[in-house]
């Protein structure tokens, strides 16, 4: 067994989840994991007689720290976002080429721009829903959308239908976006049974569309949602004992360690009970 003393972070999540997040103090470079850029995003090119990275979108050149620090900021950001909130439905949009405006394709990255104003516009008017949108590039170029909602109107969905029969996937009823189905494309949404999956589902999705062909790029909103959709509130803790034994050194030198845990890890816990010292907001419950 080996202690250190080091700091803290929680994150307080749907469902009772804690992440928790220990940073140790600089351990030196010996042992430590160099970042390696995804090749799939990024593409390494001769340059005056060197290999260097490039975004496969831009072409322009990037340090590897500018990688790390893009793809670990959107990830965190969403996580925040979608691990916040009970949501009541999880899905999938896709574009009708015929509900375009004109001149734009569902091959241009312009239309995820569209369709995100869409959404902005849609919440005017239902000021109580709460969205969280993730674009994804298909394998022909075409854009689609994983999508979290909550405090929609009943009114706005209804079942998925062939014929008189009620449309079922994986043993769950689909049901249909009608904003988005009638105004935009096609919808195809069910029940959310766990905010905390369907959240992992979310940043997987995420991860997937740092490919070559997705909007993903420095200076690109890589997923967007309402703005009354909160962060997870978080609590930070000094001078906490940690056993590190077996754990890897990442990053600058920093131990990290990362576990996704309820309360009954009785670690968790007594970090808990010295978190409920401070005052710690709820995650956001959906009204609907």
């Amino acid at each position: 067994m080996s202690i250190v003393t080091g700091r803290v972070k929680l994150t307080h999540m749907v469902e009772g989840a804690v992440r928790v997040v220990v940073s140790l103090p600089r351990t030196g470079s010996k042992g430590v994991k160099r970042f390696r850029p995804d090749e799939s995003l990024h593409v390494r090119v001769p340059l005056g007689g060197r290999m260097v990275w490039v975004d496969a979108n831009t072409g322009e050149e990037l340090a590897v720290s500018d990688l790390e620090r893009s793809a670990r900021r959107a990830k965190s950001n969403l996580l925040m976002r979608a691990c916040s909130t009970t949501w009541d439905w999880f899905g999938t949009l896709t574009l009708d080429r015929a509900k375009l405006p004109e001149g734009l394709s569902r091959r241009d990255a312009g239309a995820v721009d569209w369709v995100y104003e869409w959404f902005r516009n849609l919440r005017a008017r239902y000021p109580e829903m709460m969205y969280l949108l993730v674009p994804e590039c298909h394998k022909n170029g075409a854009y689609h959308f994983h999508v979290l909602l909550a405090g929609v109107p009943s009114s706005l969905m209804a079942p998925a239908m062939k014929g008189a029969t009620h449309i079922h996937h994986a043993g769950n009823p689909v049901y249909h976006f009608l904003p988005f189905q009638h105004g935009v494309g096609f919808t195809s949404m069910t029940a959310v049974r766990s905010s905390l999956r369907v959240a992992r589902y979310m940043v997987k999705y995420l991860t997937k569309s740092m490919g070559s062909a997705s909007v993903v790029g420095l200076g690109r909103r890589r997923f967007t949602c309402s703005h009354n959709v909160p962060k997870c509130p978080e609590t930070v803790i000094d001078d906490v004992s940690v056993d590190v034994s077996g754990m890897h050194v990442v990053g600058d030198g920093f131990g990290v360690w990362v576990s996704w845990s309820h309360v009954d890890d009785d670690f968790v816990r007594g970090l808990l009970g010295r978190a409920s010292l401070i005052d710690v907001p709820a995650v956001a419950v959906s009204s609907a």
